[in-house]
């Protein structure tokens, strides 16, 4: 075998299997916008393995070198909430979700857990069949969803127990979604008859990306983002990602600091209004409307909060209803999150349920009884 491997036309061979394997990987990035960086790790151990079977030692070294740096960064790079990911999904391929079909299942499965998600004839996650009128609609994204955590440490299950009802909650959360995106899906369940007395709405900094991206605001930046081969390499690349964030400084949203500037301000005043147009909508249909603001783990442990200028908006004409939950994860923050995953664990969801039941005794303690 090693005597046959010998006889192959060393680098003409080589150059073809890369060239392949990464045509081939280059244009299934054009068609679904995803990335595999393990790919880059076992591409580079066997260009290693190849090239000692071809007796160039030093370039062997030297491929292997990169294999062991591309692995440890993937577990030891400082920036470990951009290198843990075992894909790398575009932001410019972001869609709006379309949630889960009625009455389907789900497995959840990460790194740190597996929880089955369950779904109603609504394709929500809750047990909710054929009701029709609830104490409280809360929408959000996947922490409403509650990704991370099993059908009974759910906001709206938790909450519920402390208001001793069942089923009296309507947990509208969908992953990916955002608060333009869920407005649409509040005016449809009052279209279909659904009805509550109060709103919830949780929005977190993700509801940044996803309507920078979702919404296509990116295409008000100046050089309209990060290119096709840029984010391709970082895709593949944890040693590209760290120079992209170590280095050219780009955030999680692969803008620098100028783009970043830029635009931001711009997607605060969208959500903004989008959430005038939550209270209007609510008012004219006797809902108290109440947003919840939820910090991320990355922003806990770096005591920043990307909502903060949208808070002040608020607060300056005093219309909207808000509960801050910023202040309350700031100490100890870790324990509440899952570390790779991000999401809360359910100690997280936990704490939340209790902070925000008696926030509402405060706010709305009609709601409560």
């Amino acid at each position: 075998m090693y005597k046959q491997l010998k006889k192959l036309p060393f680098w003409p061979t080589l150059i073809l299997v890369s060239a392949v394997i990464a045509m081939y990987s280059f244009v299934y990035f054009l068609q679904t916008g995803i990335c595999y960086p393990i790919r880059t790790s076992l591409i580079l151990i066997c260009l290693s393995f190849i090239l000692l079977l071809g007796q160039y030692s030093i370039l062997s070294s030297l491929f292997f070198i990169l294999f062991i740096v591309e692995t440890s960064l993937s577990y030891l790079s400082p920036h470990k909430f951009y290198m843990h990911h075992k894909s790398f999904q575009s932001p410019y391929f972001q869609k709006n979700p379309t949630g889960f079909n009625p009455y389907s299942s789900h497995s959840d499965e990460k790194l740190e857990f597996n929880f089955i998600h369950q779904f109603n004839h609504l394709g929500y996650r809750d047990d909710v069949d054929d009701k029709k009128k609830f104490k409280y609609f809360i929408l959000g994204d996947s922490f409403v969803q509650g990704v991370g955590t099993d059908k009974d440490h759910t906001f709206d299950k938790l909450i519920e127990k402390q208001l001793v009802c069942d089923n009296c909650i309507l947990n509208a959360g969908i992953s990916g979604s955002n608060a333009i995106y869920h407005f649409k899906l509040l005016k449809k369940l009052i279209d279909e008859g659904y009805s509550t007395n109060n709103v919830i709405l949780n929005i977190n900094s993700s509801d940044i990306l996803d309507i920078l991206f979702k919404e296509k605001l990116h295409r008000q930046l100046e050089n309209k983002g990060r290119s096709v081969i840029f984010q391709f390499i970082y895709g593949y690349s944890f040693v590209f990602r760290h120079f992209a964030h170590s280095v050219l400084q780009y955030n999680y949203r692969l803008l620098n600091k100028q783009e970043n500037a830029e635009i931001t301000p711009k997607i605060t005043k969208v959500i903004y209004n989008k959430l005038n147009e939550y209270q209007k909508f609510c008012e004219s249909r006797n809902m108290k409307f109440i947003i919840v603001f939820q910090p991320s783990l990355f922003e806990c442990l770096t005591n920043t909060f990307d909502l903060q200028e949208l808070i002040n908006l608020i607060k300056k004409d005093n219309k909207l209803s808000y509960i801050n939950m910023n202040r309350v994860f700031s100490k100890d923050c870790e324990s509440y999150y899952w570390p790779h995953d991000t999401h809360f664990n359910t100690k997280g969801y936990v704490l939340y349920s209790q902070i925000l039941f008696n926030e509402l005794l405060l706010m709305a303690p009609s709601s409560v009884k």
